[in-house]
């Protein structure tokens, strides 16, 4: 394998990757050599990345477009040369990322690897005693022009850094080990770079196409800033008939759960006042987009970027929260609202969400549509991003958009899996109807950051979906947030991954690639995630769980679950009787592997029991603080004994146990130990 004698870290990188899965497959590791090392008469050869030889033979890496790679075999040799440029390989960020993507090609398509889990356990690479390359000519690059999956860790300069605070999330200590979390920071970080090397090999990653990310970038315009001189800016509080009106619709949709953000209305409403209802929270306040004036600083601050950023997107989407500006001029811009029979005949998600307090879906339309054509006057190519999200998700169907609106497809405020088909096909019709506008779309979903590390699984609706929006012009994808529960979420977590460099493939496809790779086991593999899928499904039917809070899916699933009795000792106790019938079968295989595969799976299972029956514990008023703090020792113990393995994120599994629980435990006392 033959790099450029000074290779760009990407084609250093991807030199490695192919030659650590081929000693993988074949026992025997080829050498990694600079180009003036090899000799003319020495072969074959493997080139990665730019070198003389590829610049010999017509191939120019700097010819090439953002992730693009070519493939071809010459005189023997096989070239793999993409737009290599400067970045971290690991960086899903870098654009020069096309030598990597050319590698991963080889490497599925010539030795048959897939990649199941972080980890060596789950790369699969079929042994055999030699590698023969069949004729190579390709020239492509990723379909999708952003394929991203957030982590929730930031990545800086090459480093791994989580944004969360380790002191009391990872780092609470019981006697002599590190964390409630991690035993240490080397477990820990060894966790997230081996996760991020899986996501890379799956194509995780984007081109330099600027247009799939907008950020919550109405929030740059803060209350505490321009709340005196410019209070016009920001949302106006109901007041009068339309406060009672949108008391009424929450009462009649949700009765039992708190408005959202408005807090309790009070009689008669605001009286015209402006900004966030709470005043300690400053940011958590709506525009009035309808305002001329704040389209136009929009422009004025977008122009002003335009100067060191010429190809600057004009980034307009609403700060994290409802739309809830009550001013005449921004009702005006709303589409016809429902009456309380249609509300009551709609699913329960977008009832809750979508239509609360108001369905502003046009409003935001319009607005989208006034700052493009106030950009275009600058840029007649201007971009300009928004979000569907929220109450502003609902399409309008008398409005044209330019193509160059580039909308953020967010489904959020309780669009988590399963869901009942109704709300599936409610989402398909949104997807077709923003897209009848002549908008441009990209799948941002949420929905990734639920289910805390117990085994709530959901991989065929959720690649269904997937594919639906893949089939129906999506440009690109933006995942918020892997938990990482690898042994419980495994064909789940599997199928988006695989999904970003093998988009076209079937569910069943999908499933088979990652049966297989349990060997004997893979038939009593896959009837143990149906069954949990199974009872996933049933627990939404059934107990309403996901359906009745949908807020319970995040920070504290694991309380929820336990409230809802979602996981009861006899649902695992069946799990388990699938889970040593595949053990069984893989006992007598002659490689092992699909027997520590298996194991991986149980002991994912384990870690799930364990937090269960802690949940149960601290349900139970009468069960002592002693008897609460053996038992989360006993689960932190058992954490550190898998955390090599990368079973699960053990730091997202401790953080909703603290959510979940902080209320009713102390994990401070478990830090103060010595």
């Amino acid at each position: 394998i033959v790099t450029a004698d000074e290779p760009y870290p990407i084609a250093e990188y991807a030199a490695r990757e192919l030659a650590y899965h081929i000693e993988l497959a074949t026992g025997a590791e080829p050498p990694v050599v600079a180009e003036s090392e090899v000799g003319d008469g020495e072969g074959p050869r493997v080139f990665v990345g730019q070198s003389d030889a590829a610049r010999e033979k017509g191939i120019y890496h700097d010819d090439l477009e953002s992730e693009q790679c070519v493939i071809r075999s010459v005189d023997g040799d096989l070239f793999i040369v993409g737009n290599d440029g400067p970045g971290h390989p690991l960086n899903q960020s870098n654009t020069h990322s096309g030598t990597l993507w050319g590698t991963y090609e080889v490497i599925e398509h010539e030795l048959k690897a897939s990649w199941l889990w972080p980890g060596e356990l789950g790369t699969v690479v079929p042994g055999r005693e030699r590698v023969a390359v069949g004729e190579w000519d390709r020239t492509f690059r990723p379909e999708l022009v952003r394929r991203n999956i957030r982590t929730g860790i930031n990545f800086r300069g090459g480093e791994e850094v989580d944004r969360f605070d380790y002191s009391l999330w990872g780092r609470l200590r019981v006697p002599g080990r590190y964390g409630i979390a991690y035993s240490s920071e080397d477990a820990r970080d060894r966790f997230v770079w081996d996760q991020m090397i899986f996501l890379r090999r799956h194509r995780a990653g984007r081109s330099d196409d600027p247009r799939p990310y907008t950020g919550h970038a109405l929030r740059r315009i803060g209350w505490e800033q321009y709340g005196e001189s410019h209070p016009e800016w920001f949302q106006k509080l109901p007041e009068g008939e339309i406060a009672d009106e949108w008391r009424r619709r929450h009462e009649f949709l949700h009765p039992d759960r708190d408005p959202y953000v408005l807090g309790e209305i009070p009689e008669g409403g605001w009286e015209g006042r402006r900004g966030p209802v709470d005043p300690d929270r400053s940011m958590a306040s709506s525009m009035c987009v309808s305002n001329e004036q704040l389209q136009q600083e929009l422009i004025d601050r977008w122009a002003e970027q335009r100067k060191d950023d010429p190809g600057a997107v004009l980034q307009i989407g609403e700060a994290d929260m409802k739309a809830l500006c009550a001013c005449e001029s921004c009702l005006a811009l709303d589409a016809e609202q429902p009456t309380k029979q249609e509300l009551a005949e709609l699913p329960a998600y977008p009832a809750y969400t979508q239509y609360t307090p108001v369905n502003a879906g046009r409003r935001y339309a319009v607005f989208a549509k006034r700052v493009h054509e106030k950009a275009r006057e600058i840029d007649p190519d201007a971009l300009v991003s928004s979000f569907v999200y929220l109450n502003y998700f609902v399409a309008p169907d008398d409005l044209e958009l330019h193509e160059n609106i580039i909308l953020s497809f967010c489904p959020w405020g309780g669009w988590h899996f399963p869901r009942d088909p109704r709300e599936q096909q409610w989402l398909r019709e949104q997807w077709h109807a923003w897209l009848n506008t002549g908008a441009t779309l990209y799948y941002r979903p949420n929905y990734l950051l639920g289910a805390g590390a117990m085994p709530h699984v959901y991989t065929h609706q959720m690649h269904q979906e997937l594919l639906y929006f893949y089939e129906n012009e999506m440009i690109a994808t933006d995942f918020d947030t892997l938990t990482g529960q690898w042994a419980v979420h495994g064909p789940t977590l599997y199928l988006v991954s695989r999904f970003h460099s093998r988009p076209e493939a079937s569910t069943e496809e999908l499933l088979d690639e990652y049966y297989a790779a349990f060997g004997p086991a893979a038939m009593h593999v896959k009837a143990y995630f149906d069954y949990w899928e199974a009872h996933t499904t049933a627990n939404r039917a059934l107990t309403g769980f996901g359906a009745e809070n949908p807020g319970a899916m995040w920070h504290i699933y694991h309380r929820a679950a336990a409230e809802y009795g979602a996981y009861p000792p006899e649902s695992f106790e069946r799990a388990e009787r699938i889970l040593d019938s595949a053990a069984e079968a893989a006992a007598g295989a002659e490689r092992d592997v699909y027997a520590r595969r298996v194991e991986f799976l149980h002991k994912g299972l384990i870690h799930a029991r364990k937090m269960a029956a802690l949940g149960e514990m601290f349900l139970d008023d009468d069960v002592s603080d002693q008897k609460l703090r053996e038992a989360v020792v006993e689960l932190v113990e058992y954490r550190h004994q898998i955390e090599h393995l990368h079973v699960a994120n053990l730091f997202k599994a401790a953080r909703n146990d603290i959510a979940s629980w902080q209320d009713r435990f102390d994990f401070e006392q478990i830090g103060e130990e010595q």
